[in-house]
Order: structure tokens, then C-alpha cells, then sequence
């Protein structure tokens, strides 16, 4: 989301976080990946969450997908229906670690920080 917000702020309206690492336009887009590792929890805290790499296997993780466990945890759905919703809707997310680390990866105030954002909680 922040690299599409970043090369095409003209076509995007407002960016939706939820469950998301939400990067800023001061850091490299990786900050908010490192600042989270050096803070990792457990493995106990993801439950049922499922980390893949989708090619070498020598690679570092590249997606994530929250377990129905971990979506229960985190959330506060006020129905039954919602929760339901939320569990039809997950999706495999990228991590996008090769792109985060590169130095042209960073975002700019005028393009990334332009794009409206709404955060779900």
C-alpha cells in the first residue's frame, strides 16, 4: 500500500490500515519492520498465524497470514458476523522485505504523506 500511495497519489483517494506495519515518510520503509523485530514477541503471541517465504527457501519470510486465533485476539468485532466477515476476507500479505531495505524505497512528504490515511481499529 505504501509504495502504490508513494507512485501514484494522483489515483488514490485514502489508504485504509488494518492489522498493517504503517510506514512513514521520515524513516526507510524497513523502520518500522526493524523497530518491530527488536521488539519481537514470542512465538506464543502469533498462534496460529502461518509465515512463508514463496520461492527459494533460503529466503527470509515474505508473507504472513493471520490465523482465525490470532484475528480473534486481536480484534474487537462487535458480531459474530463481522468476525466471520473478517475471516472470508484475510488474505496472504507480503511482507515486501526486498523492497523495504532498498535505499529508493524511501517515501516522500509530497507523494506517500499527500495520500489521506484512515486507520480501522
Amino acid at each position: 500500500m505504501a509504495l502504490a500511495m508513494e507512485m501514484l497519489p494522483h489515483k488514490i483517494e485514502i489508504a485504509v490500515f488494518l492489522l498493517a506495519f504503517m510506514p512513514d515518510y521520515v524513516n526507510t520503509p524497513s523502520f518500522i519492520f526493524d523497530q518491530f523485530v527488536a521488539h519481537f514477541p514470542d512465538e506464543n503471541f502469533w498462534l496460529d498465524t502461518e509465515f512463508k517465504n514463496t520461492g527459494d527457501p533460503k529466503e527470509i519470510l515474505t508473507t504472513m497470514l493471520f490465523g482465525p486465533q490470532f484475528i480473534a485476539k486481536l480484534s474487537h468485532l462487535p458480531s459474530l458476523e463481522d468476525y466471520e466477515l473478517t475471516l472470508l476476507l484475510k488474505r496472504p500479505s507480503s511482507l515486501f522485505l526486498h523492497d523495504a531495505w532498498k535505499p529508493e524505497a524511501k517515501l516522500s512528504k509530497e507523494r506517500y504523506g499527500s495520500v489521506r490515511i484512515a486507520y480501522v481499529i
